[in-house]
């Protein structure tokens, strides 16, 4: 499958799907079990990183891919802390924020600053 991945999300999204899934081998070894998953059709493969409770999930695009994370309790109040102080680097970066805040409230996160709340 990691071929299928590299091809579909496309290489510079492959570097990050790395990255991320390295990240989570050095810092929760042996924690999480990396699954598979066929949402079917309409919805297509994702892989799901869980213990007892899912952990996140990638779900790879055609030329990018996306990461749905679960915070638990004292993760969300740590990311209720620090939400504002990053938008306000925002607004004297000329960099762009790398996530965005959804419709439904849920708020995306770059990797540097997920990793930061862990």
């Amino acid at each position: 499958m990691t071929t299928l991945s590299a091809n579909w999300v496309g290489p510079k999204a492959f570097v990050h799907w790395a990255e991320l899934r390295n990240w989570i081998g050095a810092y929760y070894p042996g924690v999480f079990a990396p699954d598979w998953l066929y949402g079917g059709k309409k919805r297509g493969w994702s892989l799901r990183y869980k213990k007892s409770k899912a952990f996140c999930t990638f779900l790879p695009e055609y030329r990018r891919f996306s990461v749905l994370v679960v915070l638990g309790r004292a993760e969300r109040e740590k990311f209720e802390e620090r939400r504002y102080s990053w938008r306000s680097d925002w607004s004297s970066s000329t960099i762009k924020p790398k996530h965005t805040l959804t419709g439904n409230g849920c708020q995306l996160l770059s990797l540097p600053q997920l990793i930061d709340m862990m």
